[in-house]
């Protein structure tokens, strides 16, 4: 793998919470945080542990219901 590789790699893993020893490449930690805000940024729909949909409006995670998720689906 080459040096720029491993800088992307070590770079993305750190936006997703990762602690990282630059000189190994060894996993240190793990900030659950960091991890929240990657998804929060980049994920509107979750499908949680609870069997429901969750979509990101305005700010908040709001349940939603199977019959409302066809809505989403349709969208472009």
């Amino acid at each position: 793998m080459s040096e720029s590789s491993n800088y992307d790699e070590t770079e993305e893993l750190t936006k997703r919470g990762f602690s990282i020893k630059e000189s190994t490449g060894k996993i240190l930690g793990f900030n659950a945080n960091f991890f929240a805000d990657y998804i929060k940024n980049r994920v509107n729909i979750l499908y949680a542990k609870d069997g429901f949909f969750y979509i990101y409006e305005n700010g908040i995670w709001v349940k939603k219901e199977d019959s409302e998720m066809e809505r989403y689906s349709t969208r472009s």
